[in-house]
């Protein structure tokens, strides 16, 4: 297996295609055909509002009569505007305030129906009289300062998120290395930082609930997406960063219901005149994201309501799925290229996806049965030459199949309506067979619970797109392969559809770690067999060394065959 450009790709796809693989295997795997174009309906393109666009930033969401509003801060004239829109397509504006280009923007509603709204850290509530600004926020009575503040969508009350310095609440720093200059004029020195700190505030009388995420990690939160689904589970997807000359991203997920009490012990409480207790709320790695320097700030994140099933997009990459608590391979999109992909569920376990592939706005369906055709839904474009698109990319949904889409477009902000044709109800089912001994596999890996896994056998004229996708996939499957994840490793293998030493190896590993020891011992005399040719062996093979790798695992198999530790295959 050869290096090209920071990704490790197969030898004999090396000699095959280098020129094929300098444009993609760096990234997730190229685009799949769609399923077919969705069955919406197009609302007419809606001006919500008149104005020269540039770094407009734009919250959207809908309220409990199917009304979109949005909050649109437009940076030319310093306003920020309230725009309503029915679901007839009839436009309402009015002004909250003047003088005012806020950093970010974020709206609530509260379980009166209040609609809330944060320009920054400044807190502006509307009700039937009007707006009112200067209502209170959960850091101000302590004289917390705060950053990012935002409100997240919750259907029971208001929950409040910010970041503040770890040094607030007494938690730990670090060292980071920091780079100055360039080439031979570089000059690295070390620099003590105070972690940032994300912090959830749940807003329910007659005390407020704080919680602290990952309060004994060093590492500061970043990227922090959340959704909420319909039994009052809040579910957060966020990135763990550090800086060691270049800025390193661990993806994390976690999850809590604020309605209930919190489950940990809280930590000291904080506070210079009003006392704070926090609670810790410490996140799970996302191993299936984690594949190199990976960055959050391009990524979508919403969940399906009644059940619970998550769908995360990266942009320029792949998919990823979460349901009955276990994540997906990654999903591939039919898009080659896409930027500020956006989220919103569209009933049953369907999500709405609205992206931008240049200056062209995309809608996409995602349900059970895979993506969508995309389709055109309009054009972004701002005004000026260092203007942004994407502050101003929104949709919003009630968790149906109907959506609001909002973009800068070459008059002002643009909104769409889009429809369903029919209710959509599909979920994604999970068959699962029985192995014994607390063990099971999902009905599609049947086969490869038998040891009758296939896979493309690798030659010089054959099987490089599936080497393409297995080299992407090396350090995740390595990662997986180190933590003990082994359905998903079967899966990833097996999408791939790669044929080396190696993979076959990862294969008997799943195998072995599900205690089916038959298929393991057939899937590892397969990598033994492949390390014996140039063309179907591995070059580097992720650190692992063959073919003694595979001889160690085979006496473990005997070792747990004599203790009587493997089960039996499934019948048919």
């Amino acid at each position: 297996m050869f290096k090209v450009l920071n990704c490790w790709v197969p030898a004999a796809a090396v000699v095959l295609a280098l020129v094929s693989c300098v444009g993609g295997c760096a990234r997730e795997p190229r685009a799949t055909p769609p399923s077919g174009p969705p069955a919406v309906e197009l609302g007419a393109a809606l001006t919500l509002l008149p104005l020269r666009t540039s770094h407009d930033r734009v919250a959207t969401l809908l309220d409990s009569g199917g009304s979109a509003h949005v909050l649109i801060a437009a940076a030319d004239t310093r306003e920020v505007h309230h725009v309503v829109v029915s679901p007839a397509g009839d436009v309402r504006r009015e002004r909250v305030v003047v003088g005012r280009s806020p950093a970010s923007i974020s709206a609530a509603f509260d379980r009166s129906g209040r609609l809330h709204l944060l320009l920054g850290d400044d807190h502006f509530v509307r009700d039937d009289t009007g707006w009112t600004s200067g209502a209170d926020t959960p850091w101000q009575g302590p004289d917390i300062a705060v950053r990012q503040a935002r409100l997240l969508p919750y259907p029971d009350g208001l929950v409040w998120a910010f970041v503040v310095d770890g040094s607030v609440f007494d938690v730990r720093g670090r060292w980071d290395w920091f780079v100055v200059g360039g080439a031979y004029a570089a000059v690295v020195f070390p620099w003590f930082s105070a972690s940032e700190k994300f912090v959830l505030v749940v807003d329910d009388a007659p005390r407020p609930i704080w919680y602290l995420l990952d309060p004994q990690d060093n590492r500061d939160v970043r990227h922090v997406m959340s959704a909420a689904d319909a039994s009052g589970v809040l579910h957060v997807v966020y990135g763990a960063s550090r800086t060691l000359v270049v800025s390193e991203e661990q993806p994390r997920y976690v999850q809590l219901r604020p309605s209930s009490a919190p489950v940990a012990a809280p930590l000291a409480a904080h506070g210079p005149s009003h006392a704070i207790t926090l609670y810790p709320l410490d996140g799970e790695r996302l191993v299936l994201l984690q594949t190199g320097l990976v960055d959050l700030a391009q990524t979508a994140f919403a969940v399906a309501p009644e059940g619970g099933t998550l769908l995360l997009v990266r942009a320029y990459g792949a998919a990823f799925l979460r349901a009955s608590g276990t994540w997906s391979p990654p999903l591939r999109l039919p898009l080659a290229h896409f930027s500020e992909p956006r989220l919103a569920p569209a009933g049953g376990d369907a999500f709405h996806l609205m992206a931008v592939d240049g200056d062209k706005v995309l809608y996409l369906l995602y349900t059970p049965n895979g993506w969508s055709t995309p389709v055109e839904v309009g054009e972004t474009k701002v005004s000026t030459l260092t203007g942004r698109v994407g502050d101003a990319v929104q949709i919003a949904s009630a968790g149906q199949n109907r959506a609001f889409l909002v973009w800068p477009g070459a008059a002002g902000i643009v909104g769409r309506w889009i429809e369903g044709a029919h209710a959509l109800n599909a979920r994604v089912r999970s068959e699962r067979i029985d192995l014994g001994d607390g063990n099971s596999i999902p009905k599609q890996l049947l086969d490869f619970a038998r040891g009758q896994a296939t896979l493309a056998t690798p030659a010089w004229a054959h099987a490089f797109t599936q080497a393409e996708a297995a080299g992407a996939h090396l350090m995740l499957a390595r990662q997986l392969h180190d933590d003990a994840q082994w359905e998903t490793l079967a899966r990833v293998v097996l999408d791939d559809g790669y044929g080396d030493d190696l993979r076959w190896y990862f294969l008997g590993r799943a195998a072995e770690g599900l205690a089916l020891c038959d298929a393991a011992e057939a899937y590892y005399a397969v990598s033994q067999t492949r390390s014996q040719r140039l063309v179907t062996r591995c070059w580097t093979c992720a650190g692992l060394q063959f073919p003694q790798v595979v001889e160690q695992r085979m006496r473990v198999i005997g070792d747990m065959r004599t203790t009587g530790r493997c089960l039996s295959p499934p019948q048919p």
